[in-house]
């Protein structure tokens, strides 16, 4: 019978991935009490490991740098419009109607339509983000904004000494429901949508 081999455990093997995660924690500013914590060794073991993989650990945290970095840029960022969808319905910044011709048509005004002007149509073109050709890079009057869709109902409430119930589709639903009720109102909704929120 073979036995098995008892008593410490040879050597810790130091992975690239577990240089790696010692790089991260000094990066993130940990002490070796910390990391050793963490990583279930001694403060002398991580600073011998330290001084051998120096370069390795080094190259580890420019790159964590440089990552920091990069997410700093990103958080940077302006929110950006969205592109122009030639599905959706467009007027411009003072509210003129837009036919939409095409949102492909290449260059820096890919987007191709009309604008109504009094009583005749203007051709004219935009970027994909709705900006007009004749605006450089400032908003005006002739820009592109989104026609949110409208919501258009007729509905009925019931009128209670001290409250109102709910928005009713017919008059027939309203007096369905009409006991004791003071008044039933008609009311013509004509918002747009998100209107209120």
């Amino acid at each position: 019978m073979i036995k098995k081999k008892t008593g410490p455990k040879g050597p810790y093997v130091w992975t690239y991935a577990k240089i790696k995660e010692f790089a991260g924690y000094l990066h993130a500013g940990k002490s070796y009490k910390e990391i050793g914590d963490l990583m279930g060794k001694n403060d002398l073991s991580l600073k011998q490991v330290k001084y051998k993989y120096a370069s390795l650990i080094e190259a580890e945290i420019e790159k964590l740098k440089k990552h920091d970095a990069l997410h700093d840029m990103i958080r940077k960022i302006p929110e950006v419009k969205p592109l122009i969808d030639i599905s959706k319905q467009y007027r411009t910044a003072k509210d003129d109607e837009v036919i939409i011709y095409s949102v492909n048509g290449g260059g820096k005004y890919p987007v191709h339509g009309a604008i109504q002007h009094h009583d005749r149509w203007v051709m004219t073109c935009w970027t994909e983000f709705g900006g007009n050709i004749n605006s450089g890079d400032n908003e005006t009057l002739f820009d592109l904004v989104e026609v949110k869709p409208r919501i258009k109902r007729t509905v009925w409430l019931n009128f209670y000494a001290g409250n109102v119930t709910a928005a009713w589709s017919s008059k027939y639903a309203a007096d369905s429901y009409g006991n004791d009720r003071l008044a039933c109102v008609k009311v013509e909704i004509d918002c747009d949508e998100g209107e209120g929120l």
